[in-house]
């Protein structure tokens, strides 16, 4: 992660997230970018988190997660799935704020592609 900072991943930019396992040799297939699936890597750090308290995955998970923040309002349909499995499970682990305003910026930006 620290090959690639938080400011300079983008959807097609950066050190990928975790999104797709190689059928065969169960090796992560690399990804530039956070793809649509993206955030489900970041969900399952905080539902660890929630479920352990275990304090490495919350610091893994906000580390993820700062990639997706601040990017919602030029995201497209993706926008949702982006933003709900991270803010949104973030926002309920931790209250708080900046996760919140990220999950609100995701509904607005849906909101506006109606």
């Amino acid at each position: 992660m620290a090959k690639s900072p938080a400011a300079e991943v983008g959807r097609d930019s950066g050190r990928g997230f975790f999104t797709e396992g190689d059928n065969q040799t169960g090796e992560w297939k690399e990804r530039k970018g956070f793809y649509w699936t993206g955030s489900f890597w970041v969900g399952q750090l905080w539902q660890l988190y929630a479920r352990t308290k275990d304090e490495r995955f919350r610091r893994w998970a906000e580390s993820w997660n700062a990639r997706l923040l601040g990017k919602e309002m030029t995201e497209d349909h993706d926008v949702g799935f982006l933003n709900y499995y991270s803010s949104v499970f973030a926002y309920r682990q931790t209250a708080d704020q900046k996760y919140r305003a990220g999950g609100l910026r995701a509904a607005e930006r849906l909101k506006q592609m109606l």
